[in-house]
């Protein structure tokens, strides 16, 4: 049954390991389900994902869009702080 939302997956966020790790937490206590897009990549070459190469991606669904996009603008804020 379809409720009329989309289902895309969406890369809402991308950087290093420990930036992805502690935002996928954030929005898993949300009740968000999300999942790591090159995280064994940034395990083996973490030069790279730290300089941007080859970033860490957290993905999510498109029904979560809007609610995830308020979490990662809170995260962002707190790390420009």
């Amino acid at each position: 049954m379809n409720s009329g939302k989309d289902f895309r997956p969406i890369e809402i966020y991308s950087g290093n390991g420990w930036e992805v790790e502690l935002l996928k937490s954030m929005l898993e206590s949300a009740g968000i389900n999300c999942f790591l897009q090159n995280e064994y990549s940034g395990t083996i070459t973490p030069h790279y994902t730290a300089g941007g190469v080859n970033p860490i991606k957290l993905i999510i669904s498109s029904a979560d869009l809007e609610e995830a996009k308020t979490i990662v603008e809170e995260f962002q804020n707190n790390q420009n702080s």
